[in-house]
């Protein structure tokens, strides 16, 4: 079935021109990798990782851990590589490549959220965990099968009476996502401007622009090449 591209053609353009009128970079598709399709680690956190392994001098292990991650994602049954599990995965790779560095073995250092999604209190493991691998890193403590919800105390009354009284249900969730500080600036930045003057042809964009610049009190056209 023909796909008809128009549509993204006129999102393309219309992304572009905010990025410009923001000053924001915009993006160019990368060559193709299957490393990444086997680590799986999305761009921003590889950036970020480079730039932490930059400040503990391990820059030039990059490409070891991000490997570690692809086989430490196989041990674990194959998490999804998305927040927070991918910052798992991460974390048991680095600690893996240092401990290989210094001699011990891998998963001689489990984070205490690793043994709490190899017991199950993140939900249903997707694939099987090696049974040798399971009992190192859960040290005998038995497996979670209840739903994992159960688990966690009810959060918004503690929110309520604690950082309360809000305004608005909008204001209740910024506070159970963010703190004190973070909430200020977000309430003090404001509604996001989402008006573009970007019209339905060129000329009437171009128009809608001019008529936003009171500085300009006059303009002519020229056709090109003339």
């Amino acid at each position: 079935m023909p796909i008809d591209l128009e549509p993204i053609r006129d999102v393309a353009e219309r992304l572009a021109y905010i990025a410009a009128r923001e000053d924001k970079p915009v993006g160019a598709p990368n060559e193709y990798d299957e490393f990444h399709f086997q680590h799986q680690c999305p761009g921003g956190m590889v950036s970020n990782l480079a730039y932490q392994l930059e400040t503990m001098g391990l820059r030039d292990r990059l490409n070891d851990i991000l490997e570690e991650a692809w086989h430490v994602r196989e041990d674990l049954g194959y998490p999804i590589v998305v927040s927070p599990f991918a910052q798992y995965i991460v974390t048991q790779a680095v600690l893996n490549v240092v401990g290989r560095d210094q001699g011990r073995r891998r998963y001689d250092t489990v984070p205490d959220e690793i043994r709490l999604y190899v017991r199950g209190g993140y939900g249903e493991i997707t694939g099987p965990i090696e049974p040798n691998l399971y009992d190192k890193i859960t040290r005998g403590a038995p497996p979670i099968t209840e739903r994992p919800g159960s688990r966690l105390p009810p959060a918004l009354d503690r929110i309520r009476a604690t950082r309360g009284p809000f305004a608005s249900d909008d204001d209740l969730l910024l506070a159970a996502f963010y703190d004190d500080t973070q909430c200020d600036a977000l309430r003090g930045a404001g509604l996001i401007d989402i008006e573009y003057p970007i019209m339905a042809t060129p000329l009437a964009t171009l128009l809608k622009e001019i008529s936003n610049r009171p500085s300009i009190k006059s303009f002519h056209f020229r056709q090109a090449g003339a």
